[in-house]
């Protein structure tokens, strides 16, 4: 089962805009259970980024962030990728 989830890397982190519109709607496997948290692992990995530089989180999570005005986006460059389950 595929998942979307958001990506926001901070914009301290070198090419930050580049790297968001590199990976958005790349799909990014992972084994075992699907987590935000192996979806960031996976794409720390690939694309060489300190994970204190991005966060991950399911759209859902995000949303609810977003309409709780518990988001600000001035320190962020945002994409989005799709999660799902690997081989393993």
């Amino acid at each position: 089962m595929r998942k979307v989830y958001v990506v926001l890397i901070h914009i301290g982190c070198n090419h930050s805009r580049r790297l968001c519109e590199d990976m958005e709607t790349e799909t990014i496997e992972v084994k075992e259970y699907l987590t935000a948290l192996k979806v960031r692992d996976s794409i720390c990995d690939k694309y060489d980024i300190p994970p204190e530089s991005l966060e991950v989180e399911p759209m859902t999570d995000f949303m609810d962030r977003v309409n709780n005005q518990e988001f600000i986006s001035d320190n962020y460059f945002m994409s989005y990728v799709y999660g799902e389950k690997g081989e393993g």
